[in-house]
């Protein structure tokens, strides 16, 4: 990640992190064609800054909903309750 995430102040408010990734994010996409990339770079930094357990994106594909570029929490299990 980006040496310059490491500025964003961690107790600003979320609107005030937004702000702030704006510049990372719009640098990271600003020479980047590929979509995918581009869309992977943000899910990553979105990811980074807020500590989302899941961020990314799904693509329309053929009037379907297609799972894009996205970052996730490692984990080896997880726990499944069944309510009925």
């Amino acid at each position: 990640m980006p040496e310059s995430l490491k500025n964003i102040d961690k107790n600003a408010s979320k609107e005030e992190k937004y702000k702030q990734i704006l510049t990372e994010i719009k640098s990271l996409v600003q020479h980047e064609k590929d979509l995918i990339a581009n869309l992977a770079n943000i899910s990553a930094v979105l990811k980074e800054v807020f500590a989302f357990w899941w961020v990314g994106f799904y693509l329309v594909k053929d009037n379907q909903l297609v799972l894009g570029p996205f970052q996730v929490r490692l984990f080896n299990k997880i726990r499944f309750v069944f309510m009925i």
